[in-house]
C-alpha cells in the first residue's frame, strides 16, 4: 500500500510495496509521485487524476514497464486508486493497494502456449493425450479422442471416473514409483471408457521439468489395447484348456488336431522327437508362408526343412530348449526382407503327462507387429515433442544473443565510420581495415544465429531454382577446390519456391562447404533438384521441390546427427568452424514453411535433403537497404531535421553523430509516445527514422503507420535486425533499413526514402 498526498502527491508506503519499488527504495520516502515512477507516468497518470477528481478506479493486471532495478521491465499489477479527503471533505491526496502479478501472467502465456502445442498434437494424432499437475492429484486436460470421455478443466477425480476399482491399487504404486524416480510412466490397466464400459490402455507419460530440475507436470498418451488384452486372455484360456487335453489325449492315445483346429492362435505340438502331434490350419498356413513346405500332423520338423539348413538349426535351438523342460517366450521377426515383415511373439510351454514327465511342447504364436508400431510412433512423437521443445529453447536464447549483438555491432561500426570522418586518413590504415572485417564477420555471426532462431529478416521471393542454382556453380567451383567434383543434376520442369534468395544459396554454400570438410582425400559433391510430393504431420500432400546435397565423405555416428542443428555445436577443430553452418540451414527451411533431413552413415557419406513449399503466386519484391550495397552519394540524401527514435543508448548515441555527419538537425526520442509528443511539439519534422522493437507496447511498425495517418508528407524508414520477416511485417509499406547499417547505408536509406 502507499498513500500519495499534498499537492504534490508526497510518496509514504509501507514494507511490502517498499519490494516493489526495488533498488527506488529507500530514496522514494516522501519524494514527489511523478519523480519516482516517470518511466510509468503516462499509463497511470490518468487514473491519478481521476482520483485527485474524487473517483475510485480498479485496474487488473494493467501492463508496465517499470525500471526498479536499473533496466526496463515488463511487469504486470492489480490495483485500485481511491480519493483521501481532508478534514473539510476537499480531496487532498489518494491511496492504494496494489498486488505485482507478474508472474501469475506470465505463467498464464507460457500455459496458453503449452496448450497451443498440445492441440496440435492433439489434432495429428490418434491417442488420447492427457496432461497431470506434477502430483497427478489433478489430471488438468484430457483429449480422449473417443476412447474415454473428454475434459478441459481440471479435477481431482479422474483416478474414480476413468480407472477400474480393482487396478486403483497398481496405478496408484506405479505413479507414486514414477513420481519418486522422476521416469517415465508406463502401466497397462482397465479404464472406464467413453462408452461406459470396461476396457484395457496403454499408458505412457513423461516429466516436464523447470530449470531446477522439479516437475511442472506430465504429458501422456494412452493407446487402446483393449482387443489384444483380450486376444491374451483367450490364448491363456486356450493354454490352460489345451494342455489338459492333449495331456488327456495322449494318455489315450487320441489325435490332437480336432483339440485346436477351433482357434484362430497358431497352436502347434511335438513330442521329444520333433514330430508334429497337433497343428491347426492357422499355424500350418503361416508355417507355410515363413519356410516354404506344409506341416502336418505326424511330420517330423526338422526332416521338413532338411532343405534349409539355416531355418532347420533356428528350429531345433527353439524347440531344442522347449522339449528340454524350459518355459520361454521370445519376439521373432519372420518374412521376405524385400517384403512387410511380420513380428510374431512366441511362447513356449513344456507338455508332461499326468506323472509329471517330460512328453514334449507347444506353442503359442500370435501377430504383434501393429502393436510394435503403434509403440514405437508413440516413442517417435514424445521424442519429436522434446527436441522440439529444446530447439525452440535454443532458437529463443540465440535470437536474443543475436539481438543485442546486433546493437553492439552497430556502434562499433558506426563508431569507426565516425572515427574516420573527424580524423581524416586514419593513423594506421591496416588497423581500421582489421576491425572494419571484425565487425563484419560478427554481422554475418548474427545472421547465421538469426535466420537459426527465425528473427532474421527475409526477403522472399518466387525464384527460379534451375537458375539460382546453377549460377552458383562458379563459386562452388572457387570455394571448395579442385579435389572434390561436384555434380548438379536438375529435373525438366523444375518448379518454383518461395524463399530468400541469398538466405538459400548462402544454405547450400554451407552444405557444400560441411560436405568438403567430410571428405579431406577428395570426393564427390551431388546437388539435385526434382519436384515431389510431401506429406506432411497433417497427412495432406503438397507439391515440393526437393534439393539434396550428398557428400560420399566420412558420414556422421547417431550422436552427431541429433545434436548437428544445434547453434555451436561441431566436430572440426577449434578455429575451423563456427558450429553455425547447418544452424542457418535450419533456419532457412523454418522460415521458407519448409523443413530439412539428415541421413548419414558413417564410412559411406551423408545426404542432407531441403524440401521446400512449390511457389503459386508472383514475386514479392520489398525495398530492403543492405549494409554491404554500393557507397552512396551523400547528395542524394536528404537533410533537414530528423527524427530519431531509438531506445538503446549507445546506438542513439552513434546514429545521432552519423545524421548530423550527413547534415541533419536531430531531436531523439526513445518511445512512441515521446515521439508523438515531438512531432506535435517541434514545428517541422523532415524524415523519421524509428527503430521496429521499442519498450511500452506500441511497436515501431504502429508507430509508424499512427505517424502515417497524423502526416502523410512526413517520409519514414524502420531499422531492425529481430523482426521473423520484413515482407510479412511490412509488406512493402516502409522501407526498412538492417541493423547493423554503415552511414553509406543510412544515406542511401534517407535519401532514396518515398
Amino acid at each position: 500500500m502507499f498513500v500519495a498526498w499534498g499537492k504534490d502527491l508526497g510518496f509514504l508506503y509501507n514494507d511490502p510495496y517498499a519490494e516493489i519499488l526495488g533498488a527506488k527504495h529507500p530514496a522514494a520516502l516522501g519524494k514527489r509521485f511523478y519523480d519516482i515512477w516517470s518511466e510509468i507516468w503516462t499509463d497511470i497518470s490518468p487514473l491519478i487524476d481521476a482520483a485527485m477528481a474524487g473517483e475510485a478506479t480498479y485496474r487488473e493486471d494493467l501492463p508496465l514497464v517499470m525500471n526498479r532495478k536499473g533496466y526496463d521491465e515488463q511487469t504486470w499489477f492489480t490495483f485500485s486508486y481511491s480519493p483521501v479527503r481532508d478534514e473539510s471533505g476537499k480531496v487532498a491526496g489518494m491511496f492504494c493497494a496494489c498486488w505485482e502479478t507478474t508472474a501469475k501472467v506470465l505463467a498464464e502465456h507460457a500455459l496458453r502456449e503449452s496448450e497451443g502445442r498440445l492441440r496440435a498434437l492433439v489434432a495429428a494424432s490418434s491417442y488420447a493425450l492427457y496432461r497431470m499437475n506434477p502430483d497427478w492429484s489433478q489430471m488438468l486436460a484430457l483429449e480422449g479422442q473417443g476412447l474415454m470421455a473428454d475434459t478441459s478443466s481440471p479435477g481431482g477425480s479422474w483416478l474414480g471416473d476413468y480407472i477400474h476399482p480393482d487396478d486403483l491399487a497398481p496405478v496408484t504404486a506405479a505413479i507414486q514409483q514414477a513420481t519418486a524416480a522422476k521416469k517415465v510412466f508406463e502401466l497397462e490397466h482397465r479404464i472406464r471408457r467413453a462408452d461406459g464400459a470396461h476396457g484395457w490402455t496403454l499408458l505412457r507419460a513423461v516429466p516436464m521439468f523447470d530449470g531446477n530440475g522439479n516437475i511442472t507436470e506430465w504429458f501422456g498418451a494412452a493407446s487402446d489395447v483393449t482387443a489384444r488384452k483380450n486376444a491374451e486372455a483367450s490364448l491363456r484360456e486356450l493354454n490352460e484348456t489345451l494342455e489338459r487335453r492333449v495331456t488327456e489325449a495322449l494318455a489315450e492315445k487320441k489325435l490332437l488336431a480336432d483339440i485346436v483346429e477351433g482357434t484362430d492362435a497358431f497352436v502347434l505340438v511335438a513330442d521329444l522327437h520333433y514330430r508334429l502331434l497337433a497343428i491347426n490350419k492357422a499355424a500350418a498356413n503361416e508355417f507355410e508362408r515363413i519356410y516354404g513346405v506344409r506341416p502336418r500332423a505326424g511330420d517330423n520338423m526338422l526332416d521338413l526343412l532338411a532343405a534349409q539348413p539355416d531355418h532347420q538349426l533356428e528350429v531345433k535351438a527353439a524347440w531344442g530348449r522347449a522339449l528340454s523342460g524350459e518355459q520361454f517366450t521370445a519376439i521373432q521377426q519372420f518374412g521376405d526382407p524385400a517384403r512387410e515383415r511380420r513380428s510374431y511373439e512366441i511362447r513356449f510351454n513344456t507338455l508332461r503327462d499326468r506323472d509329471g514327465n517330460r512328453i514334449g511342447a507347444y506353442q503359442f504364436v500370435y501377430d504383434v507387429t501393429d502393436h510394435l508400431r503403434d509403440q514405437d510412433r508413440l516413442r517417435n512423437a514424445e521424442a519429436a515433442l522434446r527436441q522440439t521443445q529444446k530447439m525452440e529453447s535454443l532458437g529463443q536464447l540465440t535470437g536474443g544473443i543475436a539481438h543485442d549483438f546486433n546493437n553492439l555491432l552497430a556502434v562499433f561500426g558506426s563508431g569507426l565510420q565516425l572515427l574516420e570522418l573527424t580524423a581524416g586518413q586514419p593513423p594506421n590504415p591496416r588497423v581500421f581495415e582489421a576491425m572494419h572485417r571484425a565487425v563484419a564477420r560478427g554481422t554475418g555471426l548474427t545472421r547465421h544465429l538469426l535466420a537459426f532462431s527465425r528473427r532474421r529478416p527475409v526477403n522472399p521471393e518466387s525464384i527460379d531454382v534451375e537458375a539460382h542454382l546453377k549460377g552458383m556453380r562458379p563459386m562452388l567451383d572457387g570455394s571448395l577446390g579442385g579435389h572434390i567434383q561436384v555434380q548438379v543434376d536438375i529435373a525438366d520442369g523444375i518448379w518454383p519456391v518461395v524463399v530468400d534468395a541469398g538466405e538459400m544459396e548462402l544454405a547450400i554454400l554451407n552444405l557444400c562447404l560441411n560436405a568438403r570438410d567430410a571428405m579431406p582425400g577428395g570426393g564427390l559433391i551431388r546437388i539435385r533438384a526434382e519436384n515431389v510430393q510431401d506429406e506432411g504431420e497433417n497427412g495432406v500432400r503438397v507439391d515440393c521441390v526437393r534439393i539434396s546435397i550428398s557428400d560420399t565423405g566420412q558420414g556422421m555416428p547417431a550422436e552427431v546427427q541429433a545434436r548437428a542443428f544445434e547453434p555451436f555445436f561441431t566436430t572440426k577443430d577449434v578455429g575451423k568452424g563456427s558450429g553455425l553452418g547447418l544452424p542457418q540451414v535450419y533456419g532457412f527451411a523454418q522460415q521458407s514453411a519448409g523443413r530439412v533431413t539428415i541421413a548419414s552413415e558413417v564410412g559411406t557419406g551423408t545426404t542432407v535433403t531441403l524440401l521446400l513449399p512449390r511457389s503459386l503466386r508472383d514475386p514479392v519484391v520489398i525495398n530492403v537497404v543492405e549494409s554491404g550495397d554500393e557507397p552512396a552519394s551523400l547528395d542524394a540524401t536528404r537533410r533537414g531535421h530528423a527524427l530519431l527514435v531509438e531506445d538503446d543508448k549507445e546506438v542513439s548515441a552513434l546514429t545521432i553523430e552519423l545524421l548530423r555527419s550527413l547534415g541533419f538537425t536531430v531531436t531523439h526520442v526513445a518511445g512512441a509516445d515521446a515521439a508523438l509528443r515531438a512531432l506535435a511539439d517541434s514545428g517541422h519534422i523532415d524524415i523519421v527514422l524509428s527503430d521496429v522493437m521499442m519498450p511500452g507496447g506500441v511497436s515501431g511498425l504502429e508507430l509508424a503507420r499512427d505517424i502515417r495517418r497524423r502526416h502523410p508528407e512526413i517520409p519514414i524508414v524502420l531499422t531492425t535486425g529481430y523482426v521473423e520477416s520484413v515482407a510479412s511485417m511490412t509488406d512493402g509499406e516502409f522501407d526498412v533499413l538492417l541493423k547493423p547499417f554503415s552511414g553509406d547505408a543510412l544515406a542511401r536509406a534517407l535519401g532514396g526514402v518515398r
